[in-house]
């Protein structure tokens, strides 16, 4: 069976990662009784953040990250398209995606797998469509989403990272304009944001007056430029500012381009209010008894003690605890320790 498995595996810490060895424990058990061909991951460096669990089976792998929350707490559309580092910024998966070097055989999902629930009361209609996967990711609750028409709010986020990556360059250039009159290629390039900062009037260009933003990148830069500039002094004739009026494309240059936040899209999907870990233990020991009971009598069955449910899991747990204290070789401060 292809593909091979090995790969370079990093280490664990941390509560969240009992969910994501309890995941793992349930889809070896599930595979095993399913008695298919498959490969299990675990901590996998090339799937970037999508390391927590690999699972090949039926030509091609489904690459999870897992996140565990204890306090009832809702997944927002602010969550996922905020910028940063948050546990569902998908900006965040989208540039790990990017980023990956997979020479593992195809990839067929890349899934956050979480027991938090959606508010979805900030969505547009059609945002989502449920989809259904693999039988081994079936617990009979939660939901399988995948994002539509999603791409634009992810080039927005990127066009605003952007704006902020070159924040100092574009005020070098407003300044530049004002007291020189002389235009810069960077400021058409980011049109859509400064027609928020100048005001046209007339022949005349100057600073808006007074205004509200409420992008905090373009109050910042407002703010900056009244310092340096005073908005009751600055102006300049518009004809040495070309086509930035008239111009209507967007001309932002993101990091990432469309076609990969469209394939990006096409494979994520978001697993949400699923079962937590002590959900998956019971799941896994009743799945464990209800296969004992294809080769058990259940007289025989129903004299064991309680403990006996939970052989299987008790086996699979000290494989893979056996599996993460085997011998692995780290680098630290360029040094190699095992």
């Amino acid at each position: 069976m292809d593909p091979c498995t090995e790969y370079n595996a990093g280490s664990l810490g941390g509560h969240g990662n009992d969910y994501q060895r309890q995941l793992a424990w349930t889809l070896l058990q599930r595979a095993m009784l399913a008695g298919c061909e498959f490969r299990l991951a675990f901590e996998m460096d090339d799937a970037g953040k999508f390391d927590d669990v690999g699972l090949f089976v039926n030509g091609a792998w489904t690459l999870i990250q897992t996140k565990h929350s204890r306090l009832q707490k809702h997944i927002t559309k602010e969550t996922l398209f905020e910028g940063g580092d948050g546990d569902f910024a998908l900006g965040k998966y989208l540039k790990s995606y990017r980023k990956m070097k997979w020479s593992h055989g195809e990839v067929g999902k890349i899934i956050l797998f979480t027991n938090r629930s959606l508010d979805w009361s900030k969505f547009e209609v059609n945002s989502f469509l449920e989809v259904k996967l693999d039988g081994m990711l079936d617990f009979l609750q939660g939901k399988h989403l995948q994002l539509i028409n999603q791409e634009e709010n992810m080039m927005k986020l990127l066009r605003d990272e952007a704006f902020k990556r070159d924040l100092s360059d574009i005020r070098e250039a407003i300044v530049d304009l004002f007291r020189n009159e002389k235009m810069h290629q960077i400021l058409e390039e980011y049109h859509c944001y400064l027609k928020e900062v100048f005001v046209i009037d007339g022949q005349d260009v100057c600073l808006v007056k007074a205004k509200q933003h409420k992008n905090p990148i373009i109050k910042q830069l407002y703010s900056e430029l009244v310092q340096i500039l005073g908005k009751d002094y600055c102006k300049i004739d518009a004809k040495f500012m070309g086509n930035f009026w008239s111009q209507t494309e967007n001309l932002v240059k993101t990091e990432i381009d469309r076609e990969t936040i469209e394939d990006f899209f096409s494979k994520l999907v978001l697993s949400i209010s699923q079962p937590n870990v002590e959900a998956l233990r019971e799941k896994m020991i009743s799945e464990g008894r209800r296969w004992m009971l294809s080769w058990v009598r259940p007289d025989d069955l129903g004299r064991m003690d309680g403990s006996f449910d939970k052989v299987p899991l008790d086996i699979i747990m000290k494989e893979f605890d056996n599996y993460e204290k085997s011998e692995k070789v780290i680098i630290a401060n360029g040094k190699k320790t095992n």
